[in-house]
């Protein structure tokens, strides 16, 4: 299941595997309970566009040299974060829960060295 936090109601048709709710960063906790430790969450907020899935957040960010955006990986407690794929668009950042545990595989692959 995806949820994506908006930080006002949205009214969206009720879609498989995709919910639609109102939130911000300090509703993680709440919603991870809802919904799940194993559910993906986007944020879509003004300047936050993390993906949490578990402990590991994908954040993609802008570049400034061009209109790419990239997404890098890190883990709750940890400072180190790992670059994953770049995209044209913020839109299309969003991976499935295979994908995304591919790319938990390559963070905890790096970490070991």
């Amino acid at each position: 299941m995806t949820v994506i936090v908006y930080p006002y109601e949205v009214k969206m048709p009720k879609m498989t595997n995709l919910v639609f709710v109102k939130g911000n960063l300090k509703s993680l906790d709440e919603i991870q309970k809802q919904y799940g430790e194993d559910c993906i969450i986007k944020f879509v907020l003004p300047d936050v566009n993390h993906i949490v899935y578990k402990d590991y957040v994908m954040t993609p960010i802008a570049n400034a040299f061009n209109n790419a955006v990239s997404v890098w990986i890190s883990k709750k407690g940890y400072t180190s974060s790992y670059y994953c794929f770049s995209t044209n668009s913020y839109d299309e950042t969003v991976v499935s829960e295979d994908e995304f545990e591919e790319y938990i595989k390559y963070f905890e692959t790096r970490l070991k060295g």
